[in-house]
């Protein structure tokens, strides 16, 4: 009768171990940079400018006295389209600054 509450003590214990959550280990950093607040614009010319996620593209060029070529203002003719330093395609006149961390540097 002993030897089982110990086989089932053991079990349980082994159990448990292997399906416990794993917290973490402090100090390691997991899946790149962390995004902290405002996100730094920089545009051709080398104009700077800080912003919000979500603000309109379209005003944080103006506020960096920067003006890209504007054909119909709605997005689709792809006239005021730049590249931004992530690899993505960003059409000033409709689309919001991103949430990444880090400067997002757009160049036509």
């Amino acid at each position: 009768m002993m030897l089982r509450i110990v086989q089932a003590l053991i079990l349980l214990m082994a159990t448990t171990a292997f399906f416990a959550p794993h917290a973490p280990s402090a100090g390691i950093k997991r899946g790149g940079p962390v995004y902290n607040g405002d996100v730094e614009v920089i545009w051709p010319g080398n104009k700077k400018v800080k912003a919000k996620p979500g603000e309109a593209l379209k005003a944080v060029a103006a506020r960096a006295r920067y003006t890209p070529n504007y054909g119909c203002e709605e997005g689709k003719c792809g006239s005021c389209e730049h590249k931004g330093s992530d690899g993505k395609k960003y059409r000033v006149c409709i689309t919001k600054v991103p949430k990444i961390a880090g400067p997002l540097t757009l160049k036509p």
